[in-house]
């Protein structure tokens, strides 16, 4: 049997980072590309082909459990900055911009632990559901730069604002899940399944502004924002166990999270001797591509 994987991407708003970032969803075929080797491998130690598996009894996968786990966590989290500038000689308009600036996180991961209580059922010979709530131990930062901003300057004005940036920080305070995974039992030992579920994340959130100082004045200065924000978030994946005794499992599980976003506003630069201004309101929208494996105990 031969298989394939095709990988796509569409076009999204650049940033000025040399890095180009990849694609939420090619990274999620990475993951299941990694899955379907990881749930082949379980079918052969089953002792099974998979051209003789055979639809096994749900009954094995039902009760309650507990899992912990350990995964690693992609960041794919975006701003826009929304601005307004003026550049004033005199007190009249000599550069003006209202604009936006969208930039990607470059792309880097981290572990998470986390530990699950579930509780599945049979729906009928083949087919179950587990209800589960986790919690995740992804404690810490991610962070966001903007890149340099680039602003009108028609009159070449030696004054004008250069290499200014922002750099957004999501400090995790806490983050929990719940959700539900309808199931598939192929064999007495390996089942496979989707994943919906709800994410609560809390936050710090903060920005810190910079610029190049070589051609302004001293008294120029930015003003940066903090928020403590709860994220609401829709996560969607695939996955598979397998049973090693009657008690114990392994398991495998990719995942896309997608956040509601958050705001920072009042996030400026003002130079009141050179009459420029600069403000802009900050949109974070975290996301993230987690892959995950897991030890649990069925009672």
């Amino acid at each position: 049997m031969k298989y394939s994987l095709y990988k796509t991407g569409i076009p999204h708003a650049q940033s000025n980072t040399i890095t180009e970032n990849p694609k939420w969803f090619l990274i999620l075929g990475e993951i299941l590309h990694k899955l379907r080797n990881i749930t082949f491998t379980l079918i052969c130690l089953s002792g099974l082909s998979i051209t003789e598996a055979h639809a096994g009894d749900s009954a094995a996968f039902s009760g309650i459990d507990i899992n912990t786990g350990l995964g690693l966590s992609g960041n794919l989290s975006k701003t826009t900055g929304s601005y307004n500038y003026t550049n004033l000689f005199g007190g009249a308009a000599d550069a003006a911009a209202n604009s936006s600036k969208t930039a990607q996180a470059e792309f880097d991961t981290r572990v998470v632990p986390s530990l699950s209580l579930g509780y599945s059922l049979p729906v009928n010979d083949s087919a179950f559901v587990r209800i589960n709530a986790t919690a995740f131990f992804n404690n810490g930062k991610t962070a966001v730069n903007s890149g340099d901003y680039t602003f009108p300057n028609p009159n070449n004005r030696s004054d004008a604002l250069l290499g200014y940036n922002v750099t957004t920080t999501v400090d995790t305070k806490s983050h929990f899940a719940i959700g539900i995974e309808p199931g598939y039992a192929f064999t007495d030992a390996l089942a496979g399944f989707f994943s919906l579920s709800y994410h609560n994340l809390r936050a710090d959130l903060s920005t810190k502004s910079g610029y190049d100082h070589s051609n302004q004045n001293a008294a120029a200065f930015t003003t940066d924002s903090t928020e403590s924000k709860t994220f609401h978030g829709i996560g969607i994946g695939v996955g598979g166990k397998y049973l090693l005794t009657e008690n114990w499992e392994i398991g495998a599980q990719a995942e896309y999270v997608y956040y509601s976003s958050a705001n920072l506003n009042n996030v400026k630069f003002t130079s009141t001797l050179d009459e420029i201004h600069l403000n802009q309101s900050v949109k974070i929208n975290p996301s993230s591509a987690d892959l995950r494996v897991t030890l649990g105990y069925k009672f």
